[in-house]
């Protein structure tokens, strides 16, 4: 399915595009009074499409699928597919806004369904309220969650589920993280989130999701940045992004990591990048206000010295918004393709890049999801 590669590459408007179409294929069903087999599969797309909408600031769209969802009370055919999407959307739209009080809040929908027989889809929401606790401050409910997170790791281990229960392992290191840094056990607080992230980065995606609901490296640059230590969060984001590229709250939070770090070279990359990823936004978010309040403030000063192959110099903030598509043409990729599209004077043909990428010595397979962005991306330039 297009959508599992589009997810993995950050391309945001194609993965709505080809999961609507599912969507409208078994809406019908969706409008039952019970719902027949087959349904999981407008679940399922309605899962993605709200993941995607998210990383656009697309959130009344978002919440339009939340709505629809949520309406939902009774299902006939229950599979772990379904539960999952019961699960993921709720926590989705409250921890992708960084709204930590509705996270603190979420409850499972619909309320008679199996959820013992789903522990892995439960796992996720009460991940995200735990999550969502421990950032508003609530410690005493963070620790009930990540208890209860702790019974369905072992339901999962005792099913063989050995997958999710790996999944439920880190999430409990992470509210145990936020807890102690709520608690100022700040050095404990690093070294949870860290492990977490750590033990996320060496699991898979399952194709069930489209992503986590918050990544774990990203949440310890979230942290790091809570810890007045910038440059580290900054280090930390990167990383994140090579797993999980274009996400918002992810470039996000590299541009305001480089901006506190005084890294005004790459804050002006990532504010760039989140306009980009933002311009068929359908809400006014408050960080797209502070990434054009920064490049607003930039177009006025000296812009830093960079070599003849260096990037383009920034025009306006209008034009970092006047085109809708192709991520990667303004913005440098990330990792070590960006290094690659900053040394040439424009951007690279696919077999350029795969040649800068083999010549670092690197397995073909690690840079296969940034070729195919890559690739896409070329494609669309002689296009246009």
């Amino acid at each position: 399915m297009p959508s599992h590669i589009f997810s993995r590459v950050g391309l945001w408007p194609e993965m709505v595009e080809s999961n609507r179409a599912s969507y409208l294929a078994a809406k019908s069903e969706l409008q039952e009074t019970t719902l027949g087999v087959g349904t999981y599969d407008a679940l399922h797309a309605m899962d993605y499409m709200v993941f995607a909408h998210l990383q656009q600031a697309q959130d009344r769209a978002a919440k339009e699928s939340l709505d629809e969802v949520a309406a939902i009370r009774k299902v006939n055919v229950e599979n772990s597919i379904a539960a999952y999407a019961f699960a993921s959307i709720p926590a989705r739209f409250a921890l992708e806004r960084g709204d930590w009080k509705q996270a603190a809040a979420l409850k499972l929908s619909p309320a008679d369904l199996s959820w013992n027989r789903f522990p892995q889809a439960e796992a996720i929401l009460i991940f995200a309220r735990g999550l969502g606790a421990s950032r508003a401050g609530d410690v005493a409910s963070a620790r009930r969650d990540a208890d209860r997170l702790q019974v369905l790791k072992e339901a999962m281990t005792a099913g063989k589920m050995d997958y999710w229960a790996g999944q439920a392992d880190f999430q409990i290191k992470t509210i145990g993280a936020w807890v102690a840094l709520a608690e100022n056990r700040q050095e404990e607080a690093v070294r949870l989130m860290r492990a977490a992230a750590d033990a996320e980065d060496a699991s898979d995606k399952h194709p069930v999701t489209p992503g986590n609901v918050a990544p774990s490296r990203e949440l310890l640059g979230e942290m790091l940045i809570a810890l007045s230590s910038p440059a580290e969060a900054f280090t930390e984001f990167e990383r994140s992004l090579r797993r999980d590229p274009n996400r918002f709250r992810g470039v996000y939070g590299a541009a305001r990591a480089a901006e506190a770090s005084g890294n005004r070279r790459a804050a002006l990359d990532y504010y760039a990048r989140l306009l980009k990823l933002a311009v068929n936004r359908d809400t006014e978010r408050p960080e797209l206000a502070q990434a054009r309040a920064f490049l607003e403030n930039s177009t006025s000063q000296p812009t830093p010295a960079s070599s003849p192959k260096g990037p383009r110099p920034l025009k306006s903030v209008k034009s970092l918004e006047c085109n809708s598509h192709n991520l990667t043409d303004s913005a440098p990729l990330v990792g070590d393709f960006r290094t690659a599209v900053r040394n040439m004077p424009a951007f690279a043909p696919a077999p350029e890049l795969l040649s800068y990428w083999s010549s670092l010595r690197k397995p073909i397979w690690s840079g296969l999801p940034l070729l195919v962005q890559a690739v896409i991306g070329e494609l669309r330039r002689q296009n246009d």
